[in-house]
């Protein structure tokens, strides 16, 4: 039986930040995905805090997040999405966020409660 993995933004940083704690061990989950042994399930969540971190922690410019979050989302991860939205929608969301120099959160809050108002 494939084993499922529930990713979680810290595990997919350390593919990035191969001097963290534990990367070892990230990179042989992805790898494992990769070799198709497992199966990685990712909260739409996740690419809002990836982002986040890129652009807040990291300084990387906007191309250069928009690339690294291209990346991720071409591994072609199950997503459950917490926010309706399909993946053109994310980035051109992540461009206007960046722009409009909105937090990730924020974003987040008001994607998901946008329905209720």
């Amino acid at each position: 039986m494939e084993e499922k993995l529930v990713l979680d933004t810290s595990v997919v940083l350390k593919w990035y930040l191969q001097h963290e704690t534990y990367a070892e061990q990230a990179l042989l989950l992805r790898q494992a995905y990769l070799d198709g042994r497992s199966n990685m399930i990712a909260p739409d969540l996740l690419l809002v805090e990836f982002a986040n971190i890129l652009r807040y922690q990291l300084e990387m410019t906007t191309d250069e997040i928009k690339d690294t979050v291209q990346g991720l989302l071409d591994m072609g991860f199950e997503w459950v999405k917490l926010a309706k939205l399909d993946s053109s929608l994310r980035m051109k969301k992540l461009r206007v966020m960046f722009k409009a120099l909105i937090s990730s959160f924020s974003w987040v809050i008001s994607e998901t409660c946008q329905p209720l108002c």
